[in-house]
């Protein structure tokens, strides 16, 4: 499939749905065409399909496996009763995804972040998990923004295409960090990392300037209001990972519960390395080696950073 078709796919042909295929059985239609009759379960509840895998417009993986999720796209022009929908596409999820046009990058962007974003998604360890990324990716405007945008104006990650670049820093830091056992709570907490700044993408603009209406509502605010109808999804597939997901973007240490949620606290431990590592590198582009101290303009207080020496005396010691 081109990027022409995928993109037509995308909210623009047929029904798209998020599912768990509960059984498959290969049947013959009245004129002897082979066809698959599946029951699908979602999370707005059952449903059924019908494909016919000889159609050259039908897209179906080598293998089915009912513990895996899929998207499915039942056909345009068909007619649809609640018992019967014609199937143009089972896909699974990491291929589903990597079939998305690529970003467009008219205002900035790097290629490589897109394919690092992929290899990040397809190491998510919870099917519901990806589903619910594939979902907020739906929106191509959404989507060509996150990746096209920088993070701040002159604070950390000033470039086009620098939102996602800390994004997925933030994500990845989250999910390797070696003192969170437990694999649900990592790959929430990577998740929510990744979209710790999505509500940017309505608070800057390309130059990364603020628009109006961010002096009314904070990025957090906004990151939250666009994951609604993802979240309400998740609500119904995995409550859990809905709630885990709202606690790690709306932490706040200063009045965090207790115990502490250690995959949680790593969300800002991440953020923080990340900005300051983005940060202390612009310090030093335009200074010399000699120099140890840099210091970043723009607002709220003065940024320094302290560069220990490279003298060959000092690293060699005393002859």
């Amino acid at each position: 499939m081109d990027n022409t078709q995928m993109e037509q796919w995308i909210g623009q042909r047929g029904r798209t749905i998020i599912a768990r295929i509960n059984r498959w059985d290969q049947k013959v239609d009245c004129n002897g065409s082979r066809f698959w009759n599946c029951s699908f379960v979602t999370a707005q509840g059952p449903c059924q399909g019908r494909i016919w895998p000889d159609d050259q417009s039908t897209t179906v993986p080598n293998e089915l496996r009912t513990d895996t999720w899929y998207v499915v796209v039942s056909a345009p022009g068909q007619r649809r009763t609640e018992s019967y929908n014609r199937l143009a596409m089972i896909l699974s999820l990491p291929e589903a995804l990597s079939s998305f046009d690529t970003p467009g990058f008219a205002d900035g962007g790097r290629y490589e972040d897109w394919i690092g974003f992929l290899a990040w998604f397809e190491e998510i360890a919870n099917p519901a998990l990806q589903s619910f990324v594939l979902q907020v990716f739906f929106d191509e405007h959404q989507r060509d923004s996150f990746f096209s945008l920088p993070a701040s104006r002159r604070h950390h990650h000033s470039w086009p295409g620098g939102l996602v670049e800390h994004s997925l820093e933030v994500a990845q830091l989250v999910s390797s960090h070696r003192l969170i056992h437990n694999s649900f709570e990592r790959w929430v907490c990577s998740v929510a990392g990744l979209l710790h700044d999505l509500g940017k993408v309505r608070t800057l603009n390309a130059k990364a300037s603020q628009r109006r209406h961010s002096e009314l509502l904070d990025h957090e605010t906004l990151t939250l209001e666009m994951l609604a109808q993802p979240l309400a999804w998740l609500d119904r597939v995995d409550a859990d990972a809905a709630h885990l997901l709202r606690y790690a973007l709306m932490w706040d240490p200063a009045r965090a519960p207790r115990p502490l949620e250690p995959a949680v606290m790593a969300i800002r431990e991440a953020d923080r390395m990340s900005a300051a590592t983005s940060a202390k590198a612009i310090a030093f582009a335009n200074v010399s080696d000699d120099r140890r101290f840099a210091m970043l303009d723009g607002p709220g207080p003065k940024t320094r950073f302290w560069r220990p020496s490279s003298d060959p005396r000092v690293l060699q010691g005393p002859s």
